[in-house]
């Protein structure tokens, strides 16, 4: 007969996310993990398998949390500007709002494990592509309903937005200015916003 787990795997799981999210997958020991998650060694080597699956599973809930929850948000959206400026907004307020500046753990990842494990690259890769597609469709239903700006396609949009996020991602990390963070906001919704004339 199976032992009952003695700790909620949900609940071991959001943590584990949160370490790998503050310290990356290299700094992170298994001491670490073992104090934070509060269960034993080998309770975690039962449930995850080992640290590498631990962090890769750690990804996947933060792709469902995060990424997903933005892109249901874009594809409800029936008008398109509000959204991208709150998506603009919540990124300055998370990059300014905690003690320590974890910026993005889907970018952070991709900087620290790039090339060096294809399988989690190439889910961040798709993690990427799935947002991206989801901004391009957004910005195409704008740009059809007469809201946002034509002077660029929908594509080459889609993509300036998403890798300037990404870039306010990795400049959180440096503890930036507001005004420098909302100055970049300014600039991308200028981009996006259509002007009369």
């Amino acid at each position: 007969m199976a032992r009952t787990k003695a700790f909620d795997e949900a609940t071991v799981l959001e943590s584990a996310m949160n370490i790998f999210w503050t310290k990356g997958y290299c700094s992170t020991s298994l001491e670490d993990l073992v104090t934070g998650l509060g269960i034993s060694r080998s309770s975690m080597y039962d449930t995850f398998v080992d640290k590498r699956t631990l962090f890769f599973t750690a990804l996947k809930l933060y792709h469902s949390q995060y990424a997903q929850a933005m892109i249901e948000m874009l594809s409800r959206a029936t008008t398109v500007l509000p959204v991208f400026k709150q998506i603009l907004q919540t990124t300055v307020e998370e990059s300014l709002a905690v003690p320590i500046a974890k910026g993005c753990f889907m970018v952070n990842s991709a900087i620290e494990i790039a090339q060096t494990d294809e399988e989690i690259t190439a889910f961040i890769a798709h993690n990427n592509a799935l947002v991206e597609d989801a901004f391009m469709k957004a910005i195409e239903r704008g740009q059809k309903n007469d809201e946002l700006s034509q002077k660029q396609s929908a594509e080459a949009l889609a993509q300036f937005v998403f890798n300037t996020i990404t870039g306010m991602r990795v400049l959180a990390k440096s503890r930036p200015k507001r005004q420098q963070l909302e100055n970049i906001c300014t600039v991308v919704l200028s981009c996006l916003e259509k002007t009369s004339g």
